[in-house]
């Protein structure tokens, strides 16, 4: 008889007869924690750890199933239907076991690694369970996606001091350093007015999360598929009353005096430590004199070539840096060589995955598996990254309706 197995993957089988289950029931209950463990019923129909859990229950009495031998091929198919009410109560049964057969993790974090969809709100998690679903023959609702199986999630309620709609800026400073701020403000408290230097370039400066990781000892890394100047990549080092002054250019004269958000990334006291840097908004890093290799001029009026100051800094303290611009050299680089990358591939944002130029835009996927290689290569201390995907909200609004 063919094993019956639906998608998660078979590797280990139990063999034997309703009546051993209740003498391995401590073995049953270790096995149900794992995503690949099948169980087979008289050496027959292999089961997953969803239908192994029907079986435990209806054995243990903790739920008034009706057991039906609909198929004696598939004889747990009717569990899976969702018509049959004992769908739903075995699923809430499932649900319970792991939360209580879950043990409390106390354990200290080595590696921290903060994932940030920008704008991804609980309507554009249901759009992706339809777009998932499309073609498939599901509605979309009943599919989940990879984190909402997380052991622990939440909500959180997101505000400025001085709005109640909050934009990139004062929440990214919510999110990483625990302080509440001003619309349109980074990395300083709600006591810095919006646009006003003076004040932000003062005692309302607030360290966050990739401050303290590096004051622990761990190295840090951004990746975004934004400008890496950008408001919520920006929060992540950055202290300025003003989202918007990514480069000095943009920056009004009677400002001047305080630095511009990308000079903070290769001159500032945390952003200069940062070790991997990912994204988009290399403009901001030239001057309007000077050319990438796209042969297009930067946004910056004094002078400055940031790409070239951070190359010579990184190795004046000891760092073996490389910058890299297109998707190509990104990927052949080599971990054993560079412990700092500075990557910048664009020069204003990354365009969305499915208009990406495959020789010139490395994925967000690909940018943070070489950042966690980069930042995990011979590293006791372990590290921080915060990794964002770019503008969700435009997208699901603008771009592909």
């Amino acid at each position: 008889m063919k094993p019956y197995c639906s998608q998660l993957a078979c590797s280990t089988c139990l063999n034997g007869n309703i009546s051993h289950y209740h003498k391995i029931q401590p073995e049953l209950a270790h096995a149900l924690a794992s995503r690949h463990v099948t169980f087979t019923l008289n050496s027959a129909v292999a089961l997953n750890d969803l239908h192994a859990l029907a079986l435990y229950v209806i054995i243990r009495g903790a739920a008034p199933f009706h057991y039906n031998w609909v198929n004696p091929q598939h004889p747990y198919e009717e569990f899976f239907n969702e018509k049959n009410p004992e769908h739903w109560r075995m699923q809430a049964q499932w649900l319970l076991y792991k939360k209580l057969m879950r043990p409390l993790n106390t354990g200290i974090a080595k590696n921290v690694i903060m994932f940030l969809g920008d704008g991804m709100s609980i309507s554009t998690l249901a759009a992706t369970r339809v777009y998932m679903a499309k073609g498939q023959g599901y509605f979309g609702e009943e599919l989940k996606l990879s984190f909402e199986d997380f052991p622990y999630t939440g909500l959180s309620k997101t505000y400025c001091v001085d709005s109640n709609v909050a934009d990139s800026a004062c929440s990214g400073t919510a999110y990483l350093t625990g302080v509440k701020a001003n619309y349109g403000t980074i990395g300083v408290s709600g006591g810095a007015e919006r646009g006003r230097c003076g004040v932000s370039a003062g005692g309302d400066a607030v360290p966050g999360l990739t401050a303290w990781a590096q004051r622990a000892g761990k190295k840090t890394g951004v990746v975004t598929t934004t400008r890496i100047t950008h408001a919520t990549p920006a929060s992540a080092y950055a202290h300025s009353a003003e989202r918007r002054w990514e480069a000095d250019a943009d920056i009004p004269a009677e400002e001047r005096f305080c630095q511009d958000i990308a000079s903070q990334l290769v001159r500032g006291e945390v952003g200069s430590k940062i070790d991997v840097i990912l994204g988009g908004g290399r403009s901001n890093f030239y001057s309007t004199s000077q050319l990438d290799n796209d042969k297009k001029p930067g946004r910056r009026e004094d002078g400055a070539n940031l790409i070239e100051e951070w190359l010579v800094k990184k190795n004046i303290f000891g760092s073996t840096a490389k910058y890299v611009e297109n998707r190509s050299e990104f990927l052949d680089l080599d971990v054993e060589k560079y412990n700092s990358i500075l990557g910048l591939f664009s020069e204003d944002h990354l365009p969305y995955h499915l208009e990406a130029n495959s020789a010139k835009d490395p994925t967000l996927s690909e940018m943070t598996q070489k950042a966690i290689e980069i930042l995990g290569h011979r590293n006791e201390n372990g590290f921080f990254l915060f990794v964002e995907g770019k503008k969700m909200f435009s997208l699901s609004l603008n771009k592909y309706k």
